[in-house]
């Protein structure tokens, strides 16, 4: 007995010493992981780029499904987040932290967005959002038709039906994401965050704190500027209650008009025009342009595809008449220059572009379309109506704000409190930031697109527009501005572009702009 006794004794205690050996973790073990993950996630990247590109370009993609999965399995690996996890400490090196930063981030939103269940429910929400195609006057009308008929129809039952249209799979939509969101809350809770913002904004280097300061700062300065915008609106539409279907209406004819300098034969020109400006001949950059299956390619005016960084970037263009057209276009080439000019041996920092940092670079390039000397030289826009045009464009930037702060605050606070009813949170949150009445038996946050395919995902687009805003003041305080200008190509490549992902995005603010991520520069740069 004795025997057996002290047999099951020692065997507990090699069982335990195993265990502890197990979760034991070496800085060899996280530099084989780091190599071991940067390899197969550059590969993948890869690989993922060319199906989606054929996915969008030729309307097919027999492997993308395939890729998908492999992606999925790669980043969900447990032993990969759990030697990750417990060898941060281990790491004191400048470059392998940050490369643990980069891949930590894919293995973190990983083990939430790849569990099966969590997947599923995401891929076919995805499938129906707002700007999806909608029964609207007895015809099924895109996406696109709806949104020019809500913002610019001269009839306001016409922009109300339409709105109404964009938000018609709502009801239907909303319980799928209330579970959603949910599924993501207690799947964090299991990896010991309090919910799925708390991990997503961990993964991103993101503090909670910091967010919410800027959203207050958002509010503050734009509320009084807002307010008076409400009050011109009621003014020139002779109305007494506006609704938000009037809101871009009001500026309708101004955008129609400014439209006709943007015929859809003109844009890539103008873009390489006001590239050249700038000491860029796009002829001699490894970018590349498609336009040559409109039929079935998505509707976006543009798509960059940055297949294999710095040599191989593409470009899908799908032009439409109108200044929107031309400025998608030059984002989208704006975001393929910033891959095209990166220099860091690294693989993983031209791979793996942090969203914020990616779509400031886009949104640099893109504010060159709305320049005043731009609009002048290059699209011989009269000056009358290019003050026109920038009144108009500083007061949709303020709407636009409003907007992306009722958005923002409703993610975050849907996540806080997922058990909640999210429509009334939400016409809740509308009401506090738009000032406009409410119409709780629309749902039109359940068919917004980012909440389920993209989550915590907005706040990328307000930080790219801040870095494009503070960027852009830098350039005109200190080089005179950014068009005709040969010190922009120089400024953007050495401070920015050529450094990929190598360095935090906040780092790079500083050091090219002197300063900090400032909210001020967006709000004081909404005329642009």
């Amino acid at each position: 007995m004795n025997r057996i006794v002290l047999f099951l004794i020692v065997a507990v205690v090699l069982l335990a010493c195993v265990s502890c050996q197990e979760s034991q973790v070496t800085r060899e073990d996280v530099d084989l992981t780091l190599d071991s993950l940067e390899h197969k996630l550059v590969w993948l990247d890869y690989r993922l780029a060319l199906e989606r590109w054929d996915k969008q370009a030729r309307g097919e993609a027999d492997s993308l499904g395939f890729y998908t999965q492999l992606y999925n399995d790669v980043v969900s690996d447990n032993r990969t987040f759990n030697v990750m996890q417990k060898g941060k400490s281990l790491i004191s090196d400048e470059v392998p932290q940050r490369r643990w930063e980069l891949l930590f981030e894919r293995v973190l939103l990983g083990q939430v967005e790849a569990v099966p269940e969590i997947a599923g429910l995401r891929d076919s929400l995805a499938s129906a959002t707002f700007f999806n195609e909608a029964e609207f006057e007895g015809s099924t009308r895109t996406g696109e038709y709806l949104y020019l008929t809500y913002r610019r129809d001269k009839s306001r039952d016409r922009r109300e039906s339409a709105f109404r249209a964009c938000c018609a799979a709502g009801p239907e939509m909303a319980d799928g994401l209330e579970r959603l969101i949910r599924l993501r809350n207690q799947r964090s809770g299991q990896l010991g965050y309090n919910s799925y913002l708390g991990l997503s904004f961990a993964a991103q280097r993101l503090n909670t704190s910091d967010f919410l300061s800027l959203m207050e700062d958002l509010t503050r300065i734009t509320e009084q500027p807002y307010l008076d915008i409400l009050r011109s609106i009621e003014q020139k539409l002779n109305l007494n209650k506006i609704e938000l279907w009037d809101l871009d209406y009001a500026y309708a004819e101004t955008n129609a008009e400014v439209d006709r300098y943007f015929p859809r034969d003109s844009q890539l020109a103008f873009v390489k025009s006001a590239l050249e400006g700038i000491d860029i001949d796009l002829d001699k950059m490894p970018v590349y342009f498609d336009s040559s299956t409109a039929d079935i390619r998505s509707s976006r005016f543009a798509q960059a595809f940055a297949v294999k960084s710095p040599y191989d970037m593409r470009v899908l263009v799908n032009p439409s008449d109108g200044i929107r057209s031309n400025r998608a276009l030059m984002r989208e080439v704006g975001r393929a220059l910033h891959a095209a000019f990166i220099t860091e041996e690294q693989p993983l920092f031209k791979t793996l572009l942090e969203d914020s940092w990616s779509r400031g670079m886009a949104q640099v390039f893109a504010a060159v379309c709305d320049d005043s000397t731009w609009l002048a030289e290059y699209a011989h826009m009269p000056p009358t109506m290019i003050e026109r045009f920038r009144q108009a464009r500083h007061d949709q930037a303020i709407i636009d704000l409003r907007l992306a702060l009722t958005g923002l605050m409703f993610e975050y606070e849907a996540y806080a409190n997922s058990n909640r009813d999210l429509n009334r949170l939400y016409w809740d949150l509308f009401e506090r930031y738009m000032m406009l009445p409410r119409h709780e038996d629309l749902k039109p946050w359940a068919v917004a697109p980012h909440y389920a395919a993209q989550p915590i995902f907005l706040q990328h687009s307000l930080h790219g527009n801040i870095i494009a805003a503070q960027t852009q003041a830098f350039m005109v305080k200190n080089y005179g501005g950014i068009v005709d200008n040969e010190m922009t190509r120089s400024f953007l490549v050495q401070n920015y572009l050529r450094f990929g992902s190598r360095y935090d995005w906040r780092e790079l603010l500083e050091r090219g702009t002197g300063e900090k991520l400032n909210p001020d520069y967006l709000v004081g740069h909404a005329a642009l």
